[in-house]
């Protein structure tokens, strides 16, 4: 066997060793002095020496193998920054609580302070527009050795003010999801996905041990609203999928993807208010970093309005039912534009797609 701590080491003619670098998190080098001449010197007969020289040479080429290894691996993934913004103008919402309103539920706690409508959140100065989800509707057939699985087997979801935070959770199919409480009163949390099992359970006060949500394994194809029955106004999205290329843009519409396999990808877009703002976002990551165009999102876009698409509803035609239950949504939101729907539906369950003003 090689002497402990020597490795990819080659002497040459000065008796000087070379040092390769692996690359993968450590130097390939000896800190000993001694060059292989001097080693076989002590060594017991020429044929142990050989065998030293010999054993040597291969280590020498197997790390320089790892140096190419981990320089091809490197050129397989590569990166997206981009940025979401809004093409004109858009109006404030209206606050779903105000400050100090005693008409409201709970008002000690939930109009302690303003409650934002979180539906669609505009930088000011960049247009950028928060809470935008970036992800590819199913997983590549390469996927980053490093995001095979989660990092952590739990994600957060809290409530304090009478707020979901965050507003859009990203969840893996091998996470669970601990629902926390950091108000002083009982909270309820529905959820509404279209293929996972529905939860609808109590949260206590100030509960900061919190309630695991493992039945979220199954990947879905648009995110699933999240909803509390005792204060109607709470409203978030989970979006669950079954790998990591997924993004929420930031207050000024930012997001990163990392570790793409490089190749030619469709991502879907979506945002709360006006649904698919692109179900096939293409872009063509490079290995490194690749810098996006900003994508420009028309403000009349954003001012959608929701039409009830559940599998049961009141006030709806049965043509419209049976529409749902084939879920055809193209074909549903046809007959929707087409004017067929003459007065609006109350969902039983609050599954619902965003249909936009026409």
């Amino acid at each position: 066997m090689l002497p402990s701590r020597w490795s990819c080491r080659m002497p040459n003619n000065d008796h000087n060793a070379t040092n390769y670098v692996t690359g993968i998190g450590h130097s390939c080098k000896s800190d000993r002095k001694t060059s292989v001449d001097n080693f076989c010197e002590g060594a017991n007969s020429m044929k142990t020496c050989c065998l030293w020289r010999t054993a040597l040479a291969v280590t020498s080429v197997l790390c320089g193998l790892s140096v190419m290894s981990v320089v091809v691996a490197a050129a397989d993934w590569g990166s997206i920054k981009g940025q979401v913004i809004a093409d004109g103008d858009t109006k404030a919402l209206t606050l779903l609580v105000t400050k100090g309103d005693a008409a409201a539920k709970d008002p000690s706690v939930c109009a302690a302070e303003d409650v934002p409508d979180e539906s669609l959140v505009v930088d000011p100065k960049t247009k950028g527009i928060a809470n935008v989800v970036v992800y590819l509707q199913k997983k590549p057939s390469k996927v980053h050795p490093d995001l095979t699985k989660s990092t952590h087997p739990e994600v957060v979801f809290d409530q304090k003010g009478c707020r979901f935070l965050p507003h859009v959770l990203l969840v893996r199919t091998d996470q669970k999801v601990r629902v926390l409480s950091g108000d002083g009163i009982a909270h309820n949390t529905h959820t509404y996905p279209l293929k996972n099992k529905q939860e609808n359970f109590i949260v206590s006060p100030n509960d900061r041990i919190g309630v695991s949500v493992p039945s979220v394994n199954i990947g879905e194809r648009l995110p699933a609203k999240i909803g509390c029955d005792i204060h109607p106004w709470m409203q978030a999205w989970w979006v669950i999928l079954d790998h990591s290329y997924a993004a929420v843009t930031s207050q000024d519409g930012t997001f990163e993807i990392k570790d793409l396999p490089v190749g030619d990808h469709e991502f879907v877009v979506w945002q709360e208010k006006a649904g698919y703002l692109d179900k096939k976002y293409k872009v063509t990551v490079k290995s490194g970093t690749n810098d996006l165009k900003p994508m420009k999102v028309p403000a009349a876009t954003l001012t959608g309005k929701w039409v009830c698409a559940a599998a049961r509803i009141d006030s709806a035609t049965g043509a419209m039912r049976r529409f749902h239950k084939n879920q055809r949504f193209r074909r549903f939101r046809r007959y929707v534009g087409g004017g067929h729907l003459k007065r609006p539906t109350r969902c039983l369950q609050s599954v619902v797609w965003p249909i936009p003003q026409s």
